[in-house]
């Protein structure tokens, strides 16, 4: 597997956007903030917006 993101895999990293942003393209949630690590790298994702629509 290649990794050419501090150990994350592109792919990896292009999946989980995709799950989260479903969510928030969904209506379920407003936003999101995701925060992975592995070993001293860390990942972020930060997705919509802290507004409710409601």
């Amino acid at each position: 597997m290649e990794h050419s993101n501090g150990g994350f895999s592109e792919t990896g990293l292009h999946r989980l956007h995709e799950v989260l942003a479903r969510h928030v393209e969904s209506g379920k949630i407003p936003g999101l903030l995701a925060l992975v690590g592995r070993g001293e790298e860390t990942h972020v994702e930060a997705l919509g917006t802290i507004r409710h629509r409601g």
